[in-house]
């Protein structure tokens, strides 16, 4: 694509508009399921297997009863049109958000006025009102306006999907069940769909008001033959057949999946002899990924065979996913990626080294375009200027948190600082312009003579000011490069991760394609930093 083609799309990209009506939020959900549901790790199946796992479904005092193959669960829950809470109950990897999606698909196509949207309880804190942090958190994913959301709800029309309820600290997970019941009697015609571990909930001392409760079972042994033998992998089956610890790791979906990915680089024999199921779980994981950086191909991203190592990439991808934990991230964008608020020693010394790079460059531009008999008097006007603004900015940098921010906040800034460095660069050049400044030493613009002469300094403090943000953000980044915890370019390597089916893209945000993969890309970098040797 031409230079020509690709300034504008970027610019339209970094400055879309905000979402301001409830039929665009509808379409941004719908694109974000279409994203996910596509870049699952669920291998292609011939015939095309609708479910893999049996649903059990239960409303109120009812009786729990069964899902056949061609039901959808909400048939069960007045066709999607009920009020109240509705719960998800799983294993992990048994297909809970897998679920989770395939409500929100059914209730972004509808004919009805539902607008779905999904959300991770990652990020809730203590004592914060749920209904407040709502409002806050899907106006900032969707980029849809506060009134849309507020009108949205109290309407009744917004359905919540709420992931990751068991990933909360245990001091938060009893509170955040109390917050969501009062929400409930606030608003009593919301719809909330809740995930959470079957094991965990039942240990719960609260526990939600429930309009209904959907179970996700264990795969049966004739599920995953036939499954198996589906997507081709009749050599597996005859493998695990006989191996019951095999066997009943395979009947979670997830690890099923992953199998199947990961077939070549399993070793039966190897695999037997571990004694616990995670190590068990954890050998899947392992072969999962390895095979992954072995076979995926770095194009279109990498050409020429310049595709990170397999050391590299799970080394930064361990990095990113030590950091979600740490953060309760539940997505991220490039940017956010970088960890606005992690400081290291040498941000000061690396904001001040580039301050003084600038002011080099600036003096050494003044003095190719306004080549008179006192560059060297700006020379060195410019450099104490510029080094004491170079030290301000390094004390700065040292003492106070990076401020997060947006890609449009930070080309913002180093567009305006461009501008205003460019308007005192050429200060001389602009004066030759106004006609009799230099015959007629009485003509009233001698004003603009006086501020041709300070314009330059000006020029170069507000530009370094006005550029700060972009600075700090850039020596931020490069840190990070140094120390070997992101790649340069990082856009093209998450682009990478999401083609080897360690991330899901959906639109400018990145997610891990299921918290097990990120537990195990944590792991990984946690036991190489240790110094440990990770199971293979």
């Amino acid at each position: 694509m031409p230079q020509q083609a690709v300034l504008p799309w970027e610019w339209q990209r970094l400055w879309k508009q905000e979402i301001a009506s409830g039929e665009e939020l509808l379409t941004a959900v719908r694109e974000e399921v279409e994203a996910r549901m596509r870049q699952s790790l669920r291998p292609e199946a011939e015939p095309p297997v609708p479910r893999l796992w049996e649903v059990e479904v239960k409303v109120g005092k009812q009786r729990s009863q069964k899902l056949s193959a061609g039901q959808s669960i909400l048939d069960f829950f007045a066709g999607g049109a009920f009020a109240g809470i509705l719960l998800i109950l799983g294993a992990p990897g048994a297909g809970k958000t897998t679920t989770l999606l395939e409500l929100a698909a059914v209730w972004a196509n509808g004919s009805d006025s539902s607008v779905p949207v999904l959300l991770d309880l990652g990020s809730w804190r203590s004592r914060q009102p749920v209904r407040k942090w709502l409002l806050a958190l899907v106006s900032a994913k969707y980029g849809v306006s506060v009134a849309v959301v507020r009108q949205l709800l109290e309407a009744g029309n917004l359905v919540l999907l709420l992931d990751g309820l068991d990933e909360l600290a245990p001091a938060l997970q009893e509170e955040c069940l109390q917050q969501l019941n009062h929400l409930h009697e606030v608003l009593p015609s919301l719809r909330l769909v809740v995930c959470a571990r079957h094991d965990w909930y039942q240990q719960c001392h609260h526990r939600l008001r429930l309009y209904g409760a959907v179970g996700l079972q264990p795969l049966r042994t004739e599920q995953i033959q036939e499954y198996l033998f589906a997507t081709r992998a009749r050599q597996l089956w005859y493998q695990i057949a006989d191996v019951p610890v095999l066997l009943a790791l395979a009947k979670n979906p997830l690890l099923l999946n992953l199998m199947i990915w990961a077939d070549e680089e399993i070793l039966i024999n190897s695999w037997k002899r571990l004694e616990t199921k995670r190590e068990r779980r954890e050998y899947v994981l392992n072969a999962f990924i390895r095979r992954q950086l072995n076979c995926c191909p770095g194009q279109p991203w990498y050409r020429g065979g310049r595709k990170p190592t397999a050391e590299q990439a799970r080394g930064w991808l361990g990095w990113l996913a030590e950091r979600m934990q740490e953060r309760a991230m539940a997505d991220f964008s490039v940017l956010t990626m970088l960890f606005p608020g992690e400081r290291s020693p040498l941000q000061s010394v690396y904001t001040w080294a580039i301050v003084l790079l600038l002011v080099f460059a600036y003096t050494l531009c003044f003095g190719v375009i306004n080549h008179h008999q006192w560059g060297w008097v700006y020379a060195v006007i410019y450099g104490i200027v510029g080094g004491g603004m170079g030290a301000i900015a390094s004390v700065r940098a040292s003492r106070q948190p990076l401020a997060p921010t947006s890609p449009q906040s930070l080309w913002f800034a180093a567009f305006k600082g461009i501008i205003i460095a460019a308007i005192g660069l050429l200060s001389w050049q602009l004066l030759t312009l106004v006609p009799g400044v230099d015959s007629n030493p009485d003509y009233p613009a001698a004003v603009l003579m006086f501020t041709a002469l300070v314009a330059p300094v000006f020029g170069q403090v507000g530009g370094i000011l006005a550029a700060m943000p972009a600075i700090e953000s850039l020596a931020h980044r490069f840190i990070l490069w140094r120390l070997g915890h992101i790649p340069w370019n990082c856009r093209r390597f998450l682009n990478y991760a999401a083609a080897c089916g360690f991330l899901v893209r959906v639109g400018d945000r990145y997610r891990f394609s299921h918290p097990l993969v990120q537990n195990q890309f944590a792991t990984i970098h946690s036991r190489s930093r240790q110094g440990e040797e990770v199971t293979e």
